[in-house]
């Protein structure tokens, strides 16, 4: 009996972890789900234009067999903030090379 008990706190912990993980890679735009994975045409059809947008280029390193570092290319990272209703934190989106990778919340007072 005390190893059911224990076992079904352990799959409870683990659900809870696994939804927590969930819920910060999707949010709601006006009535669309947004979530990681969009690309920036899908976002902006969904959202309309961010409040914010910073575009970024970043290089892209590799590492020789000698162990130093080099430049291999750049990337382009975009990052938005979308402003939310009824006292939510803003939205912040990373976006790599076009695509939606990341969904945070700025928590700020």
């Amino acid at each position: 009996m005390r190893t059911i008990v224990s076992m079904l706190i352990l799959t409870a912990g683990a659900m809870t972890v696994a939804a927590s993980t969930d819920a910060r890679e999707v949010f709601r735009c006006n009535g669309a789900i947004i979530e990681t994975g969009l690309t920036i045409p899908e976002v902006l059809a969904r959202c309309g234009e961010p409040e914010s947008r910073d575009v970024s280029t970043v290089p892209i390193r590799a590492r020789s067999i000698y162990g130093a570092s080099y430049v291999v290319g750049t990337a382009t990272l975009e990052y938005w903030v979308y402003p939310r209703r009824g006292g939510q934190f803003p939205a912040f989106l990373t976006f790599d090379q076009g695509r939606l990778r990341d969904i945070e919340f700025i928590y700020r007072r």
